[in-house]
């Protein structure tokens, strides 16, 4: 079939501390890992259109794709690290340092937990920001 499409919606535990690895062609996902331990996020895919807010726990998140627009949102008490390496790419990440060739949040020292985020992506539009979430 030219139209093969998958759904899934995955439901966690608050309790389990997890490594998440998703490989696919395509994906389009709306991901609120706020409430989760998640120690490693790992996203490999074509073209894609990724929101993600990311956990509110100490962690890796890895993000290979090609063409694609990808929104990651942030809670306050995270510090976060991002590295970029793309094709063309309009990034924003308004609440972030540039140092060499890395973005770092201006709560890194202080935050309670701490996230590293490697982007590896081909034309994209790149939104990295920090949002309130209880």
């Amino acid at each position: 079939s030219n139209n093969i499409r998958n759904h899934w919606q995955l439901k966690l535990n608050n309790e389990i501390i997890y490594n998440l690895s998703v490989e696919t062609g395509a994906i389009n996902t709306d991901c609120n890992l706020s409430d989760f331990k998640v120690e490693k996020l790992y996203i490999e895919s074509g073209a894609s259109n990724i929101k993600l807010v990311v956990p509110k726990y100490n962690s890796k998140i890895i993000i290979d794709t090609g063409a694609s627009n990808i929104d990651i949102a942030i809670p306050k008490n995270v510090g976060t690290t991002v590295n970029i390496d793309s094709g063309i790419a309009i990034k924003d990440l308004d609440d972030f340092i540039k140092k060499d060739s890395m973005y770092i949040s201006n709560n890194y020292n202080s935050s309670e937990f701490k996230v590293d985020i490697e982007i590896d992506c081909g034309v994209s539009h790149i939104n990295i920001h920090y949002t309130d979430i209880p």
